[in-house]
């Protein structure tokens, strides 16, 4: 465990969905959701959908505050619907999917705004501004010209 972090800890219900991910992947067993749900029923329902996939958002918003939470050293990873905690190589895959994934939305955030810039859209005219300025002012001066 990270020691600069020692008055960081999980809830109950976090620390015995990584203890039991990490009992799991000692054992090389396969860890599902429905196992999951099935071994902490008090804390996770499954709904199971078509095409093997399941909808748990509660797990996987759980999964990851333990892996932002810098007291835990191990990274949980989804692998083919399966969760483990992570070795060091799967770590860095992992971290480079991130990478990636952040990359391309970035990109996409470059391309907007470039087009953004293109056709006027992120340029302020300063002269209907001040019309449109002057319009709101005009609007609450009194008869009298005082505000």
């Amino acid at each position: 465990m990270c020691k600069d972090y020692k008055e960081i800890k999980l809830t109950p219900k976090l620390n015995e969905l990584y203890r039991l991910i990490e009992e799991r992947t000692e054992k090389n067993l396969r860890t599902e959701v429905i196992d999951i749900a099935n071994a902490l029923p008090e804390y996770y329902s499954v709904k199971l959908l078509k095409s093997n996939y399941s909808n748990c958002p509660t797990l996987y918003k759980d999964i990851d505050k333990i892996n932002s939470c810098p007291y835990v050293e191990k990274i949980i990873i989804k692998d083919n619907n399966n969760f483990k905690l992570a070795t060091r190589k799967e770590a860095v895959e992992y971290a480079d999917r991130l990478s990636m994934r952040a990359l391309k939305f970035f990109k996409k955030y470059y391309i907007v705004n470039n087009k953004i810039r293109s056709d006027g859209q992120g340029k302020l005219d300063i002269k209907d501004f001040n019309d449109s300025e002057n319009s709101f002012i005009e609007s609450f001066i009194k008869n009298d010209g005082v505000l």
